[in-house]
């Protein structure tokens, strides 16, 4: 007791000298220092620090005690201090190590063997005990203080390490008892050893031993009293590194405790036993050792699910939304509540406007989706996890939806007056056939022919029907079915209708013939219903009802795609024809009927008696004729009439301009006096060349 007190009078001089230090940047080096009330009338080895403040208790003391972390810098007497009683613990509390994950404290008692948990409202539960004769193989009792035992829980796998003071066994213990309620060592690492070389501490210190222990990562952490390093050891005991004090104060370092918040470096919270202080020592590297056992360890994957269930109804709608439930199985068929897997779905219908979920996640193993489906038959809905090698197939039987139109089709190529086929299917919006429409049909054409003839009304079976028409007008053409109920449903069928094989020639003119002059004609081959046949190859011969010398028709001809244009001069005035008709079969013919009018007026005929009795009237005619010997009906000259006979008496016509309503002849009357024989002279007015006199025998009465 006199070394001690004289031991703590050196070390408190020594603080009093000792100026401030500013945070430091080195393994080992001290950062901050704080000394506890209860100096120098109690002594500790335990130190605690949950994140906000430390804790420490008595030597087997039954309070604990909390209080502010100082600030960086020299030594700083303790602040803030809160004071909780112990409960259930018949031995006091020897050493702590805060668990994070429960927010409370793994703590020994004062017997060394019994482990506790204490709650920061200072009751307590037995956890488990610690079997001398079982559960510390291989202990040898060392110093004179062998209930003092150190605690370091270890929140990667929930465990605790334990070390007697100045012992050179580590044990490591499960946070749970065993069958016996006592200790369960962890069977992979139930111990490491400090005094084994190379993995000793004799380098350092000139001994080994363990006086506290910490744990906050993958290494452990332990002091050594009376030496000015502390150690880093993996959990199977191999040394990674020596770290001294920078500077060592205290005369017995004893228990340590992680602390990665408080300033700007880690460190270690390190507990002299007897000089009544808790020093701050910077980690080795930031993540050395993490408060309250170090961080949370990464949660365990969840088991990977054995399949996806998914569920449909057996029968959907076309373009109708419905429901799909995919559930992740384990193997035991239970749901995969921890299934964070997506979940991509696809389809075999891949017609436009089918809607899929988008790649989802489910929650808790389960997710309902929407799924619209287009087209009518069997179709699948797959949902796969490629990532987990997960993928269910269900088959659903979409049905088409009302119908809403018809579709009219044929392969064939119509021929005037002929039947032919044609199918009507009842078609959903989607194309889908509806097999339960159940209207009648009506079916109209554009072409109005005679002949033409449509299918009655009817009704379709199963959606669909076979029908048959017969159309008369050759080129384009339609045929329409409606629903006699609902005139929105409605569908045409486009046709090109071709001509039957013809069965005559139509000759055709817009042109009114003169006499003499080449004119235009058409020549069509027609079917029976005036349709011209395209494929016509015939040859067609001409002939004319005017056999007149200078008549000229085309020669024999072959026609264009059943049609042909040609040129004709005739020559005798008024009705005439040309016909026209195939060389090879005689039936196939056809007559162009024309009225030839006459040229223009090539003479003049002056047609009178041979003779007349002076002083009475007689008839002349007067006639226009064209080249060709026609009577010149279209004639409009004037006439001019002169004679021999001298008398003044003598009666003459007028100068007349002849008329439509002449037609190119006209009549006179003319009165002469003088015998024997006179001229009568009639000429054009404007043409001399038309002109002509007659000799008349004039009689006394």
């Amino acid at each position: 007791m006199v070394a001690f007190i004289l031991v703590a009078a050196l070390l408190g001089l020594q603080i009093l000298l000792q100026a401030p230090e500013p945070a430091a940047a080195a393994p080992g080096d001290l950062i901050a220092d704080v000394v506890v009330a209860e100096y120098p009338n109690r002594v500790s080895p335990s130190v605690a620090f949950d994140g906000h403040y430390l804790y420490h208790v008595d030597y087997g003391g039954s309070v604990l005690h909390r209080v502010d972390v100082p600030p960086a810098g020299g030594s700083h007497s303790a602040t803030g201090q809160v004071d909780v009683p112990i409960t259930g613990v018949t031995s006091g509390i020897m050493t702590l190590s805060y668990d994070a994950g429960r927010d409370a404290f793994w703590a020994v008692s004062g017997d060394g063997l019994s482990i506790y948990l204490l709650r920061k409202s200072g009751a307590t539960s037995l956890a488990f005990t610690i079997d001398p004769a079982n559960d510390r193989p291989g202990y040898q009792p060392v110093g004179d203080f062998p209930d003092e035992t150190k605690v370091a829980y270890d929140r990667v796998d929930d465990t605790i390490w334990v070390s007697a003071d100045a012992g050179t066994r580590i044990y490591h213990y499960h946070t749970y008892a065993d069958a016996q309620g006592t200790a369960a060592l962890v069977a992979a690492t139930p111990f490491i050893d400090v005094n084994v070389p190379p993995n000793d501490m004799v380098a350092q210190c000139g001994y080994s031993q363990s006086s506290g222990v910490a744990v906050g990562g993958p290494h452990l952490f332990i002091s050594i009293a009376g030496c000015a390093y502390y150690f880093e050891y993996t959990k199977t005991g191999v040394k990674v590194g020596a770290y001294a004090a920078n500077p060592y104060l205290g005369p017995t370092a004893e228990d340590l405790e992680c602390d990665n918040l408080s300033y700007s470096v880690p460190v270690f919270w390190l507990r002299d036993g007897f000089d009544g202080h808790m020093r701050a020592y910077q980690q080795p590297a930031a993540d050395a050792c993490g408060y309250g056992g170090g961080p949370a360890p990464e949660p365990p994957p969840p088991p990977k699910p054995a399949g996806l269930e998914v569920a449909a109804p057996s029968a959907g709608r076309a373009g109708e939304a419905f429901l799909v439930g995919v559930t992740a199985k384990n193997a035991d068929g239970t749901t995969a509540t921890g299934y964070t897997g997506t979940v991509h779905f696809t389809s075999s219908d891949t017609a436009t406007g089918v809607v899929l979920p988008p790649d989802s996640a489910l929650t808790n193993g389960q997710g309902t989706f929407s799924a619209t489906l287009i087209k009518a038959g069997t179709q699948t809905i797959t949902a796969a996890d490629s990532a987990n090698a997960l993928s269910t197939t269900v088959t659903i039987a979409i049905n088409a939806a009302p119908a809403s139109r018809f579709v009219l089709a044929s392969s064939a190529t119509p021929v005037a007056g002929t039947s032919f086929g044609f199918t009507v299917t009842a078609q959903d919006q989607f194309g889908n056939t509806d097999p339960a429409f159940a209207g009648t049909l009506h079916f109209t054409s554009t072409d109005s022919s005679a002949g033409v003839v449509l299918p009655a009304n009817a009704t379709l079976t199963n959606g669909q029907g076979s029908f048959a028409s017969t159309l008369i007008r050759a080129g384009s053409q339609t045929i329409t079915a409606t629903d006699t109920a609902t005139a929105t449903i409605i569908g045409t069928l486009g046709l090109t209708v071709r001509a039957a094989p013809a069965s005559g020639l139509a000759l055709a003119s817009t042109a009114t013939p003169t006499a003499g002059s080449s004119f235009s004609f058409t020549v069509s081959a027609q079917d029976q219903f005036g349709n011209t046949d395209t494929a016509y190859a015939g040859t067609v011969h001409f002939t004319s009802s005017d056999s007149s010398a200078g008549v000229v028709l085309p020669a024999d001809s072959t026609l264009t795609n059943g049609q042909g244009a040609f040129s004709a001069t005739l020559i005798k005035a008024g009705s005439q024809t040309i016909t026209g008709t195939d060389k090879l079969t005689a039936t196939i013919t056809g007559t162009l009927g024309l009225t030839v009018r006459a040229a223009n007026a090539a003479s003049l005929v002056l047609d009178a008696p041979g003779s007349a009795k002076a002083g009475q009237a007689f008839n002349v005619t007067v006639t226009l004729k064209d080249q060709y010997g026609n009577i010149a009906t279209g004639y409009r000259g004037t006439v001019h009439f002169t004679t021999s006979d001298p008398l003044p008496t003598v009666s003459l016509p007028a100068d007349y301009t002849f008329t439509a309503a002449d037609d190119g002849v006209r009549g006179f009357q003319i009165r002469l006096w003088t015998p024997p024989s006179q001229t009568v002279r009639v000429t054009d007015t404007a043409n001399p060349t038309l002109t002509q006199f007659k000799w008349v025998n004039v009689t006394l009465l």
